[in-house]
């Protein structure tokens, strides 16, 4: 839609990249707005049931690492990401939550939830995102290690879906080091999807010019 937010949004766009750049950036969100609405479809209650008692039963010998760098997050998203990772079919887990926040926030929400799989860290300072996530790397106890924004969301087969291909390559005698999803984006009150981001199959000349992995990721 052509309004006076999106014309502040060209121009600033333009600004920084160019009149080149920002027609590409025109012309692919005029592409995208040709596609069919996205519609998010949850996995069913009773497929999640299954995934349970499969994880439960087989050996999966698998441990993922959650590792999430926080600071000044609002509360409802902390909750809505860590309730996110306590609906997860697969159970073996742990959530490290290094915060950055000035004031010991958050440890009484983690705390609240009374489950040993979640680890809070306070951290003296902000450091930034790349630092707050290695201090609460040298925590892991997992076989993958995976990494969460504080405003992020996993749906409840995630970390099964993981695991089952991890499985598989195991069995086929590989030993997969990074393993990624599609994702999209969301509303506050997680009632709307949108803005899909499909990724494609590995792609290493990609990766090197755009971050097109991102979340969600796990890696050995």
């Amino acid at each position: 839609q052509i309004n006076l937010a999106t014309l502040k949004k060209t121009a600033y766009f333009l600004k920084r990249n160019g009149i080149k750049n920002t027609c590409y950036e025109i012309k692919e969100r005029l592409e995208a707005g040709k596609q069919p609405p996205y519609v998010w479809e949850p996995v069913s209650r009773e497929l999640l049931a299954v995934q349970r008692q499969r994880a439960e039963k087989e050996t999966f010998d698998l441990k993922f690492s959650i590792v999430v760098p926080a600071y000044r997050t609002p509360e409802n998203c902390l909750r809505q990401m860590t309730e996110s990772l306590l609906a997860q079919s697969y159970p073996d887990w742990e959530l490290i939550l290094a915060d950055a926040t000035e004031e010991d926030a958050f440890s009484g929400v983690i705390e609240g939830y009374k489950d040993s799989r979640l680890r809070y860290l306070h951290l003296e300072g902000n450091k930034g995102i790349s630092e707050n996530t290695n201090r609460a790397l040298e925590l892991v106890s997992g076989d993958y290690v995976g990494l969460l924004d504080h405003d992020d969301v996993l749906t409840p087969d995630a970390l099964y879906e993981m695991a089952v291909r991890i499985r598989e390559e195991h069995q086929a005698g590989r030993e997969p080091l990074l393993l990624y999803s599609d994702e999209d984006k969301c509303s506050g009150d997680m009632s709307a999807f949108y803005e899909p981001n499909q990724k494609e199959d590995f792609n290493l000349d990609l990766l090197l010019c755009n971050n097109y992995i991102c979340h969600f990721m796990v890696m050995k």
